[in-house]
């Protein structure tokens, strides 16, 4: 009979999720009959589900996370407990699930667990968490186990929609994991996961690569796609024996494989942004910032003029401004349990970051936008405004004549609104390119030969405001308005 449907078969269309990566657009991933009951099989072995396990099931249904909540305990005779909640506050639902404590294995974001770092946990009932979506900072680990007087298992699942929700697993070890991120661990069953270089060889253990996967669990490709497909899911020679086809999914995820055999998570390989002509990597950034003792949750990214680009700078197709269309800034967005100033956040990210990489806006929120999939909502952050700006210091108004104009020219050369005559030029983004412009034209509004060392010896308003005004002084003295002695050159 034509009019009934036709049998599933392994390579059926079991669900299609639609999802949007670095670029903003969205584009629906079609996973097969097959790719979903291996990884059904494998996580209710490796996650121990019983018929007394009770998973909350509080997440969105296009949210593969939930994949792993519905189908888990279906198979192996557990309890799930449904959660509504209003879509526009549905992370918040995960306070809720913690409040009711009646689950006692839960998979969630990274984001959602640092939501219920200080809720009271001492009486939950739950043994297991299962964290993926995100990368999977230690501390936070630690915190939520030393925050629960009864033994759990923490795990980190990673895996990309692509490889249908996840394909490689770590227990986290309160005593042996030291590193910043909770390591992503070692394959899934049936999943190849390979770290390679740009040439597609196998990158050695310890040296960075972009991670890609193979396997039963790499979906069919893109819905309508075939362009994407072909660019993403690729068919290549085998790099274990050199003359096999395998095929792979470019996952644009950057790793390493550590000295125990386990896999290192290091962020995304289009995470990057260009900043005074640096390539900087944020996740970096963010790892040394969770580093404070009193940051809890934390996002870097990078603004362009908000004359020009009024939009957050967001990596992958999207690139940073070149200069002459805007200054990129890298902005700090942190949650706290105690107040922080600027010069405190700022000395501990330069005890191990360069200084292109420390941030010069920090804005402090109550708590981190989220996506109705758990992750940090990069678009939902807000824009450094005077509302929320934090300043580095106290604002002190330029005072001479010298200040107000020079005051003036850093405005517009670092497109800011106000300086203040103790603000520094290089803290507010100044970088060589600008060093360069800012020399020439002091040197013709203020009639002195400025040097490029002026600058750096003296980077606050009030010092180089001080400095021109002697420099005028012996000028005028001399009856000459520009010394034309010998000028340095520094390689910028």
């Amino acid at each position: 009979d034509s009019a009934r449907p036709s049998a599933a078969t392994p390579d059926s269309a079991a669900y299609i999720i639609f999802t949007s990566g670095s670029t903003g657009t969205p584009k629906g991933v079609v996973i097969e009959h097959r790719n979903l009951v291996n990884y059904i099989w494998w996580a209710a072995r490796v996650y121990g589900s019983s018929e007394g396990d009770a998973w909350p099931l509080f997440s969105s249904l296009a949210f593969d996370l939930t994949v792993t909540t519905l189908y888990t305990p279906l198979v192996t005779g557990g309890r799930i407990v449904v959660y509504r909640g209003d879509p526009g506050v549905q992370s918040m639902v995960v306070l809720k699930v913690i409040d009711d404590n009646a689950v006692n294995i839960m998979k969630l974001t990274p984001a959602h667990l640092a939501m219920i770092r200080d809720r009271n946990l001492e009486t939950t009932r739950l043994r297991k968490f299962i964290v993926g979506g995100e990368d999977f900072k230690t501390e936070l680990a630690r915190d939520i186990t030393n925050a629960i007087p009864h033994p759990i298992e923490i795990y980190n699942e990673y895996g990309p929609t692509e490889a249908t929700v996840g394909c490689m697993i770590h227990r986290f070890d309160i005593d042996r994991d030291q590193s910043a991120s909770v390591p992503i661990g070692v394959p899934a069953a049936n999943a190849g996961i390979y770290v390679l270089d740009k040439a597609h060889r196998p990158a050695a253990p310890g040296t960075i690569g972009e991670m890609f996967i193979a396997g039963d669990g790499l979906a069919r490709g893109y819905f309508n796609r075939l362009d994407l497909t072909d660019e993403r899911f690729l068919t290549v020679t085998d790099p274990r024996d050199g003359f096999s086809k395998l095929r792979l999914y470019k996952t644009g995820d950057l790793a390493r494989w550590n000295s125990e055999g386990r896999l290192d998570f290091l962020g995304r390989a289009d995470h990057q942004v260009k900043i005074g002509g640096a390539r900087v990597e944020l996740g970096e950034i963010e790892a040394r910032l969770l580093k404070h003792p009193h940051v809890q949750e934390c996002a870097v990214t990078a603004i362009a003029n908000p004359a020009t680009t009024p939009r957050t700078v967001e990596t992958g197709d999207l690139k940073p401004p070149a200069a002459e269309d805007g200054i990129a800034r890298l902005v700090a967005y942190y949650v706290s349990s105690k107040p922080l100033t600027v010069a405190e956040l700022r000395a501990h990210l330069a005890e191990e970051l360069l200084g292109s990489m420390i941030p010069t806006h920090y804005v402090c929120l109550e708590r981190m936008p989220l996506t109705s999939n758990g992750k940090i909502d990069r678009w939902s952050l807000p824009e450094p405004t005077a509302e929320n700006f934090q300043p580095a210091q106290e604002f002190a108004a330029p005072l001479t004549e010298t200040e107000k104009t020079l005051a003036a020219l850093w405005c517009d050369l670092l497109k800011v609104e106000a300086i203040g005559r103790r603000d520094n030029f290089f803290d507010l983004g100044g970088e060589s390119l600008l060093v360069m412009r800012a020399v020439a034209r002091m040197r013709k509004i203020f009639g002195v030969d400025v040097q490029l060392r002026n600058l750096f010896e003296r980077p606050t308003l009030a010092e180089l405001a001080e400095a021109i005004d002697g420099m005028r002084w012996v000028a005028n003295s001399k009856g000459s308005p520009l010394s034309e002695g010998p000028r340095e050159e520094i390689e910028l």
